[in-house]
């Protein structure tokens, strides 16, 4: 934890009226896409799986979970696997999205698996 002194309490009031509290610490608030995935045809989801790091890092995100077989805890929700990655800000997150160079590997994705994706802002 940083000294006190070097540290503020930061909230934001987001769109949807959910009150956040952060420590913040002279940054923004990251963002993380969380995905939920099933793959349906791993030879044609190869390509995604080799191309889609240079785009996270293209856009100055980062891996958290890469790829793993989750264990369920508390309710039904069962992802088969799961991908968590970190954009330093929500900016960069929503550029790497709508970036029109990676909209094939997306759509690979899409043919290959069946898949949910979440975007959600978190404390620095």
């Amino acid at each position: 934890m940083l000294p006190l002194k070097h540290t503020v309490l930061f909230y934001a009031l987001h769109p949807d009226r959910e009150l956040v509290w952060c420590w913040f610490a002279g940054q923004g608030m990251k963002a993380y896409l969380v995905l939920d995935l099933s793959v349906n045809d791993f030879a044609g989801f190869r390509k995604y799986i080799a191309e889609i790091p240079a785009f996270i890092a293209k856009h100055s995100g980062k891996y958290l979970v890469q790829g793993v077989q989750p264990t369920t805890i508390e309710g039904d929700w069962k992802p088969e696997r799961m991908v968590i990655i970190e954009f330093p800000e929500r900016e960069n997150a929503e550029a790497f999205l709508g970036d029109p160079e990676i909209q094939d590997l997306f759509k690979l994705r899409h043919d290959t698996t069946t898949s949910k994706l979440v975007l959600a802002e978190g404390c620095a």
